[in-house]
């Protein structure tokens, strides 16, 4: 915890002398190396308003990333780090394995052609999403057991903004491309063009036909770009042209995955969630008083060592202790307050 202090530290001088939100991406020297993969893979969280750095300095200490950028309510970064310890992260809300990352889309003119140009932007090459999604289900079954959802089924609008899907500048906005009605079935698709995840054997073999990935499409846009654009016709459009190129078969209820856009002012996202819940919902915690990554936050700022006793005389209902003594487990916590009702919960 005390790396992560003065790793926000340097990030914070580091942001004074470059006008961008990049970090400096060498890693910190007190902190224990990750475990690695073969090959870094890119990723980005959300993060509350405020808390970007934080996250910055923590992909820097724990993951030794590089690449480290942010936005307002995003954090970019490249590791090799086992996706255990990427889902470590305390002060990140929501984890994605980055598909894409683009400049903002400015063009202005007809709505028709910039339609097709979002289109043409966003789908790119097939062998990019084939690519991709080899590597999200090898990532979704190294976290086996891990309660995987990641297409967070049952959440409400509300809960997603709660845990940081909606963090941003300007209005965004969130929805599913309403696409099913408008999507040809896939075994009405020409020939020719295998489908993902089906190899050369297998075509015309009967009873070794792959099953179609299922998808959904949440879709969200801020800034210039959700006045010319509603966010459900950008799903259903964005969604169209993925079942098409790739074959992906629309399941609004029970998707395999879901692909999430976010276009605004700054940039253009396209990012594969990982888990179900975000990593801000913590297992040791069952009633959360503060909100767990600013209660990481602060008690990371009180630059606790090996034997310190840290004392919260209003704990409440102890969020900030218990994220201290997880983090920092050779101390000793201590909590009181004058309500006892919220001691219990």
């Amino acid at each position: 915890m005390r790396d992560i202090c003065w790793r926000v530290r340097e990030v914070r001088e580091n942001l004074r002398q470059t006008p961008s939100g990049s970090v400096s991406t060498k890693p910190a020297s007190r902190m224990k190396e990750p475990r690695c993969l073969s090959r870094p893979l890119q990723y980005y969280c959300t993060a509350g308003k405020g808390m970007e750095q934080f996250l910055a300095a923590e992909v820097v200490c724990k993951l030794s990333a590089s690449d480290v950028d942010h936005v307002t309510g995003k954090v970019f970064f490249t590791t090799c780090a086992d996706v255990k310890e990427v889902t470590g992260l305390k002060s990140a809300e929501r984890l994605f394995l980055l598909l894409k990352r683009l400049p903002p889309l400015t063009e202005k003119g007809n709505t028709g052609k910039a339609a097709q140009l979002i289109q043409e932007r966003i789908i790119g090459e097939h062998q990019a999403w084939t690519d991709a999604l080899s590597l999200w289900q090898s990532l979704r079954k190294a976290l086996e057991g891990h309660d995987l959802d990641p297409v967070g089924r049952g959440q409400s609008r509300k809960r997603k903004r709660e845990w940081g899907e909606s963090e941003g500048e300007g209005p965004v906005f969130e929805g599913l491309g309403q696409v099913k009605c408008q999507v040809p079935d896939t075994e009405t698709e020409e020939e020719g063009a295998p489908q993902v995840g089906e190899t050369p054997g297998e075509r015309g073999v009967p009873g070794c036909q792959p099953k179609a990935v299922t998808f959904r499409v949440c879709c969200r846009t801020s800034g210039a770009v959700s006045r010319r654009f509603n966010f459900q016709d950008l799903g259903r459009m964005i969604g169209v042209a993925i079942s098409k190129h790739l074959g992906w078969r629309v399941d609004l209820k029970e998707p395999d995955l879901e692909v999430n856009v976010h276009l605004s002012d700054d940039h253009s996202v396209l990012g594969l969630p990982l888990l179900r819940l975000p990593l801000a919902s913590r297992s040791y915690i069952k009633t959360a008083g503060l909100r767990c990554t600013v209660a990481w936050a602060m008690a990371s700022l009180a630059d606790i060592k090996p034997g310190f006793c840290v004392l919260d005389p209003m704990c409440g209902m102890g969020t900030i202790l218990l994220e201290a003594a997880k983090e920092y487990q050779n101390s000793f916590c201590l909590g009181m307050d004058i309500d006892g009702s919220q001691l219990e919960k």
